[in-house]
């Protein structure tokens, strides 16, 4: 039986002092297998900044889940994992190397494995799903079908039962926007008739405006209503969560939001936790710190896990040069400028938000 880590409680040590070198393996990988995608989503940038787009080898892979030592893995990044031709492999692998591994997925192509993806030992799988409906799904995720995603969730809720399996947990990821905030209580109701027991709510963030223009008092009163849906049916979700920090300014529509908070994430910045825990390696074998880290150029690049030794890029120079800013609250990276950081009570409260899914 693997060891199943809820939270980092033996790391709370190394997170009050926050040395600028770790000798220890690393805690937890996100790994991008595929950076082609099947679908063309409204939201997302896939299609226009992913230019050299591949799928990572089962070698490759290996090779670095060997020289990482990872104990916990996350499979996500800028395409769909199963348009991974070894990801079977992959997952296999994953499921004999690590105490606990995830991945995020359109869920759109897998009708034939299913039962190859509950027998890998995969502990949670992450389903894009942002539309409750035919028409809003459809419309959003550009390329796919509604009845397609439905039938392949319930297809696995089945297999589960029938292979006597706990795992994969299922969860929905649903990124709200203009599009699709009237139905973040039918995703509820959605969920519980699939058998989903945990929906991550996430804000949209785009260069498309058009996407942003959420009006406050209709987004709020939908999230309330679908927060008292997640108790009705025993869903967990981040939705309390998400309601406390939309409702700390007042803003008319929810771009307005964004641009108001960019001011005051430099404090969010100073609690982030990825650089001593986590780092984000690309199909390239590109490293950075997190997912959400921007690589405007080389200088944003911490290494390549392909063809540079792992201790050398997880202790040198860039890792240890951001670890001393936050430690010591200097200069932001520019590449994190626009996110909140993430920090050791954000962790807890996710555990306590989602048992199973940090």
């Amino acid at each position: 039986m693997r060891d199943k880590l809820r939270t980092y409680p033996r790391l709370a040590y190394l997170l009050t002092r926050r040395p600028l070198i770790v000798n220890q393996p690393l805690e937890h990988l996100r790994l991008n297998p595929s950076s082609v995608c099947n679908l063309n989503c409204r939201m997302c940038p896939n299609s226009y900044t992913v230019k050299d787009k591949k799928t990572m080898t089962f070698t490759d892979f290996k090779r670095i889940l060997d020289s990482t030592k990872a104990k916990r893995l996350t499979l996500v990044g800028s395409g769909e994992t199963f348009f991974n031709p070894e990801i079977i492999d992959i997952l296999n692998y994953a499921g004999e190397k690590c105490s606990w591994f995830s991945t995020t997925t359109n869920f759109t192509i897998v009708g034939d494995i299913i039962e190859d993806i509950i027998h890998s030992n995969l502990d949670v799988v992450k389903i894009s799903i942002d539309g409750a409906t035919e028409d809003t799904y459809n419309r959003i995720r550009r390329g796919a079908e509604f009845d397609t995603i439905v039938d392949n969730i319930a297809s696995l809720v089945e297999a589960k039962t029938r292979l006597h399996s706990e795992r994969p947990y299922i969860r929905f990821n649903y990124v709200v926007q203009y599009d699709n905030y009237k139905e973040i209580d039918t995703i509820v109701e959605l969920a519980h008739d699939l058998g989903v027991t945990n929906i991550v709510f996430l804000m949209v963030r785009t260069s498309c405006q058009e996407l942003m223009d959420i009006p406050y008092e209709e987004l709020i009163t939908k999230m309330k209503k679908a927060n008292e849906l997640t108790k009705k049916f025993g869903i967990w979700s981040n939705l309390e969560r998400l309601l406390v920090d939309l409702q700390i300014i007042q803003w008319g529509k929810y771009a307005e939001y964004c641009n108001t908070m960019k001011t005051c994430r430099q404090e969010k910045f100073y609690e982030c936790i990825y650089p001593w825990l986590s780092a984000y390696i690309d199909v390239h074998g590109t490293v950075t710190p997190c997912c959400s880290y921007r690589v405007f150029s080389k200088r944003d690049r911490y290494g390549n896990a392909l063809k540079d030794e792992w201790k050398d890029i997880w202790n040198g120079a860039k890792f240890q040069y951001l670890r001393y800013n936050i430690k010591n609250r200097l200069d932001i990276s520019p590449s994190c400028l626009d996110c909140n950081g993430f920090s050791m009570r954000s962790l807890v409260k996710i555990d306590r938000m989602l048992p199973h899914f940090t």
